[in-house]
């Protein structure tokens, strides 16, 4: 094998040693028979004769190498390129068809790729395991506050939020080989850099935070045990690459700085490595706290084990095994629950360990189904393509029937034959994938924003990577062999006799797997179509929904003034003040402010009890409860239907008020009288009384597809506000004053920075974005599924007159009409596509099935939908079959019978 590849990398060498090594021999053998009485030129004469060729042994040289299989591959690839270079029309409609069908399955594998596969790029990702606790659902808990995540598997919850006591109790008991930390959830602070306040993502991390990931900060140091000192005064602050670099200009001086995060004075130790962005895929992170300070920012409790706020990983070193870790996890956090008494009842928690390799799950979560479903489209396209490039070269391979003929006459292998052809796929393969790959790298930089949330689009590595490169391999392999081996060997399967007889140019008779080809890609089509078609209409119904408010010149933004420092009454008092302020910016006809924005995913919600007619207590377990302030309901278009508005006497000192939505009036009122004098209590004890003094209308907020749920409302004086979303009435276009509204924002204090300024109805096609990149994607793949569909059958029908040229001489010759000729070509495009629309019916119903999760009132197999598919689909199909039929009419009798 070595001497093989030395023969392969040093050919010259080989060549020229072969070349030299049978010149001695000629040469000993002539001064041999020179001796023996020959003149030289006779000596010569006679070596070379029993020598023999030297071509020959060059040959059995090269095959005891194995190089002749390099020297017939090579053959091949020169013989395939002359081939395709002569039909320059094939070989564009070929590589243009695999470069889609590649390039979209590399764009989206991409994404796959780094949503779904990716670890995460720190050091030995496998040995990484996240920490959760496992209760059934519903029942009571040891925790009375709690800040993480939490989802449903089942009849249990599981959920990730720990209290920071417990978890330093844990770290301290574990064996040497398991490196326990721990670390809070991201959210939104404030930096100040060069005197201006900016937004940044924070994060607060235990003190062994980069020694649990195997990070190794490039610049500075990474966090000591001593900076988790709750008493410190300065903590110290960690920055991410990318924000050292695009806000400090990658300054190394910054190490040793302070640095304003927040209201707290922070010193900066160190840089975290390019490329880490936390173990949340997609979520960035801009600076690092020590968990302790970053509590203090956060306003968590760090001494109270009922506080449960951080998240935990650990690093298992092997050889000690991940279930005995469980176990000890379990068993430790267990008995330290038992050890603290409490007032209520509670059930113990389960630990559960989830691979961390790939970080937390969000991402995934909220992407892995629509990812599923585009790589399920784009396989499809590249099926199609396949199917279509299969359809091109049976053609080409009967084209060439008398060729190939002559060529097994003359003595060629059949397998031989077979290679050659397949050759020629795996080429026309190769071609595709390097024009699938620059396709790819050209959409690269608009992946991510694909799955965007909120406006802001995820930091994700879509960076190519060995899996990247080995997937698109596999694929073009297994695609060229797909369409490449059946015609490879129908072509060597020829019937010598009957192939020889027949003259070399086209032939009369028929197809019948094109016919079915033509009927794959009819069906396939059609599935596309159809769910385009589902999709489009979606987004249709959710554009034309009643959202109970006027999103017309509605501009907002929103600011968080406890991220520079305000507390609770201050806060209030500075939303207050900006209220003010704006109202008296030209061109804003009404203002307000919200807890939570509309259609910003983000609610808040309560339990809630009323007195029905008989004074017993009932209870509305989940009301949405918004607080806003006084014109709330006059700037967004809320109609205010009974009683009276929130004024700014409706402050802490007053008695508590709250307005109601119509679906929370149903609940606390059935038989539909006003629910006005009402009196709501937020606990079983009839107590904290809060009387209901208006009734407003319906209004969507955290949702597009769910109904209006029940709300109540209630004024920013009594309940208190941490961050506000303002909403802006404008005279005119809302973002003509949006450069103004900054400016007096600024002024009332540049401190606070504002965030998400958009119109409303930007925020609506942001809350419907999922849809729109599914409605825009799928219907470009079925675009181009249509195009693929409509040049199958016009290559299959092309091909089919070409071939039939002979035969329509004939009945041109005999009188027929072209009328009667192009009906005749038309009904050969007939049975496949009424055959592969059947099956892409059968196969549509279950595409839609698929699509119940993306779509909104829209049924599957949707009548539209489907009508829509076939008009398009059947027109497609008729533009490609008639072009051909008409070039048929239009052939003399002459022309055709010179084919003879």
């Amino acid at each position: 094998m070595w001497k093989t590849w030395q023969a392969i990398w040093k050919r010259r060498r080989f060549e020229s040693d072969m070349a030299e090594e049978l010149a001695f021999h000629l040469e000993a053998r002539t001064a041999d028979l020179q001796r023996k009485g020959h003149p030289p030129a006779e000596a010569k004469r006679l070596a070379r004769l029993e020598l023999g060729s030297p071509e020959n042994y060059k040959e059995e040289c090269r095959q005891a190498r194995g190089l002749r299989w390099l020297d017939e591959l090579r053959g091949d690839l020169l013989y395939a390129f002359r081939g395709l270079s002569r039909n320059r029309a094939f070989t564009a409609v070929t590589l243009i068809t695999l470069t889609l069908g590649i390039g979209a399955n590399a764009a989206i594998f991409a994404l796959v790729n780094a949503v779904l596969l990716k670890t995460l790029p720190v050091d030995k990702p496998e040995q990484l395991q996240s920490v959760y606790w496992v209760l059934p659902y519903g029942r009571p808990t040891f925790q009375n506050n709690a800040s993480g995540s939490s989802n449903r598997d089942g009849n249990l919850r599981v959920a990730d939020m720990f209290s920071y006591v417990h978890f330093k109790k844990l770290r301290d008991e574990l064996p040497h080989e398991v490196e326990l930390f721990a670390y809070s959830g991201i959210d939104r602070l404030t930096v100040t850099v060069n005197g201006q306040a900016q937004l940044a993502r924070g994060l607060g991390v235990s003190w062994n935070y980069c020694r649990g990931l195997g990070l190794r900060p490039p610049l500075g140091r990474s966090f000591l045990p001593e900076d988790e000192n709750v008493d410190a005064s300065t903590p110290p602050v960690l920055l991410s690459y990318d924000f050292w670099r695009t806000a400090f200009a990658a300054r190394q001086s910054i190490i040793g700085e302070t640095l304003l995060v927040g209201p707290i004075k922070t010193i900066v130790v160190g840089v975290l490595p390019p490329g880490f962005h936390g173990t949340q895929p997609g979520e960035g992170i801009d600076v690092l706290l020590p968990l302790t300070a970053w509590g203090m920012e956060q306003r968590r409790d760090i001494t109270s084990p009922r506080t449960w706020w951080v998240k935990m990983m650990a690093r298992v070193q092997p050889p000690y095994p991940v279930p005995l870790l469980r176990s000890e996890l379990e068993t430790r956090f267990i008995a330290q629950l038992r050890s603290e008494p409490v007032p209520t009842p509670y059930d113990l928690p389960t630990i559960r360990l989830i691979d961390g390799s790939r970080g937390l799950a969000w991402l995934r979560d909220a992407f892995e189904e629509p990812l599923k479903l585009l790589m399920l489209v784009a396989g499809l396209i590249l099926l199609m393509g396949a199917v279509n490039v299969a359809g091109l070269l049976l053609a080409r391979a009967e084209s060439r029937a008398a060729e190939t003929a002559s060529r097994l006459a003359l003595g060629a292998d059949r397998l031989r034959l077979i290679r050659q052809h397949l050759t020629e796929s795996l080429l026309l393969g190769v071609l595709g994938l390097l024009g699938g790959l620059c396709l790819a790298a050209l959409l690269q930089s608009a992946l991510p924003s694909l799955l965007a949330r909120e406006g802001e689009i995820p930091l994700i590595d879509i960076a190519p990577d060995a899996r990247f490169f080995g997937a698109a391999l596999v694929a073009t392999l297994g695609i060229a062999f797909l369409f490449g081996f059946y015609p490879a060997w129908k072509s060597s399967r020829l019937e010598l006799t009957t192939a020889l007889k027949r003259s070399p140019g086209p032939r009369a008779g028929r197809l019948p797997l094109g016919r079915t080809l033509t009927g794959i890609q009819v069906g396939l089509s059609l599935l596309l179509l159809i769910g385009a078609g589902t999709l489009v209409r979606t987004v249709l119904n959710l554009q034309s929904l009643n959202l109970g408010f006027k999103p017309e010149r509605l501009l907002i933004f929103s600011a968080d003034a406890t991220l520079s420092g305000y507390r609770d009454e201050q806060a209030l008092t500075y939303y207050a003040r900006a209220l003010e302020t704006l109202a008296a910016t030209p061109g804003v006809e009404s203002v307000a402010f919200s807890r939570h924005g509309l259609l910003h995913a983000s609610s808040s919600s309560g339990e809630f009890y009323y007195r029905d007619a008989n004074s017993r207590l009932q209870h509305i377990e989940d009301a949405y409860i918004q607080g806003i302030s006084p014109n709330y309901f006059h700037t967004v278009g809320v109609p205010l239907l009974a009683g009276r508005d929130f004024t700014r006497l409706d402050d802490r000192k007053a008695k508590r008020v709250a307005l109601v939505n119509q679906k929370m009036a149903l609940l606390v009122r059935p038989d539909g009288a006003s629910p006005i004098g009402l009196t709501l209590y937020q606990n079983d004890k009839g107590e904290e009384p809060v009387e209901i003094i208006g009734l407003v209308g319906d209004a969507k907020y955290d949702s597009l597809r769910d109904a209006a749920p029940a709300t109540v409302y209630a004024p920013f004086g009594q309940r208190g506000i941490r961050q506000a979303t303002f909403s802006l009435r404008t005279a005119a276009d809302p973002l003509s004053i949006a450069p103004a509204i900054r400016r007096v924002m600024a002024s009332v204090d540049p401190r606070v920075p504002i965030y998400g300024l958009r119109t409303e109805e930007e925020q609506i096609g942001i809350a419907m974005e999922r849809e729109r990149v599914l409605a825009r994607l799928v219907t470009g793949f079925a675009a181009l599924a249509l195009l693929l569909a409509a040049i199958g059958i016009y290559g299959v029908l092309t091909y089919s007159v070409a071939r039939r040229i002979p035969e329509i001489g004939v009945r041109l010759a005999l009188g027929a009409a072209p009328e009667r000729l192009r009906l005749m070509i038309l009904r050969e495009s007939f049975p496949p596509v009424a055959a592969g629309l059947a099956a892409g019916l059968i196969a549509a119903w279950w595409f839609t099935k698929l699509l119940e999760q993306f779509v909104f009132g829209v049924k599957p197999l949707d009548i539209w939908s489907v009508a829509g598919a076939l008009i398009l689909l059947i027109a497609g199909a008729a533009i490609a079959a008639w072009i051909p039929a008409r070039r048929a009419s239009l052939v003399t009798p002459m022309t055709a019978l010179r084919y003879e």
